[in-house]
């Protein structure tokens, strides 16, 4: 169950700065 956690905050870590640049990357296209 540990292993599970970590495993969701290591990818959380990862998913959510790449997110955030694809959705900052998506909006400078726009312009």
């Amino acid at each position: 169950m540990k292993d599970v956690l970590i495993g969701l905050v290591f990818l959380a870590m990862i998913v959510g700065p790449a997110f955030f640049a694809l959705d900052v990357f998506g909006e400078k296209n726009q312009l």
